[in-house]
């Protein structure tokens, strides 16, 4: 669990004092966590669930479906899910390049003349 917790964070390019003034507990908290030497409350993981929109079950190791609906939808869905969330974790300036980028592999024709 405490890898998996690192890795979202890192994931985020979050600092451990960053994540825990998102979750509202201290850094010192997040450090014993993600070293396995506390294990988070249910509080805790209600939070970080909330705050990585992903499952406790996924916190906890238990399984490998990082959203609820990934174990409800085929892989091509689930990709794109993942798509869509690393997009919104995106600035704006850079949602703009990748929505012009697709506009142009749409438009096969103006292809060329596509200037991002």
């Amino acid at each position: 669990m405490e890898t998996r917790i690192k890795e979202l964070r890192l994931q985020r390019r979050l600092t451990q004092t960053g994540l825990a003034m998102e979750i509202n507990c201290s850094q010192n908290l997040i450090s014993k966590i993600e070293l396995g030497k506390v294990k988070p409350t249910s509080d805790m993981l209600k939070s970080l669930s909330a705050f990585f929109n992903v499952s406790i079950d996924y916190l906890l190791c238990e399984t490998n479906y990082k959203y609820k609906v990934d174990m409800y939808i085929d892989i091509d869905q689930a990709q794109m899910y993942e798509y869509f969330f690393k997009y919104t974790n995106l600035s704006v300036t850079n949602q703009h390049i990748i929505d012009r980028l697709i506009s142009c592999f749409e438009d096969e024709e103006n292809d060329k003349y596509c200037n991002l």
